[in-house]
């Protein structure tokens, strides 16, 4: 097992070279792409928990990491089936009770994807 961190994005041939005790080699390569890396992503709910249809409030924003990126989207996935949200703050109301995630979504102007998700609970009302 190894890691590595590259320098700089880009297509790389990674190989693995394996010597046994009788001094015989095998080898294994493989063609990768190297990615810049993806935005910082951060959000808060006004609230973890809420009731069925109580609208909850969502800050969200990022940092482009890779120089001379810049943040073009932010999309929300609500995770309860419902159409995703878009821009850096938003709002949603959810429809049904249970645990569901929420997650943002960032991409950047190379098109990395940053993301952060949160778990919320959802009840029916009493």
């Amino acid at each position: 097992t190894a890691t590595h961190a590259f320098a700089a994005p880009g297509k790389v041939s990674v190989g693995l070279y394996v010597t046994d005790t009788n001094g015989t080699t095998a080898a294994v390569g493989h063609g990768i792409t190297v990615g810049p890396p993806p935005p910082t992503v951060v959000f808060t709910p006004s609230t973890y928990t809420a009731v069925i249809g109580q609208t909850v409030s969502f800050t969200g924003s990022a940092t482009a990491t890779a120089p001379g990126a810049t943040i073009v989207s932010y999309r929300w996935g609500w995770g309860d089936g419902t159409p995703d949200g878009s821009g850096p703050t938003a709002t949603h109301a959810f429809l049904t009770p249970g645990k569901l995630s929420v997650g943002l979504y960032v991409t950047d102007s190379f098109g990395s994807v940053g993301a952060e998700g949160h778990s919320m609970t959802i009840s029916a009302p009493i």
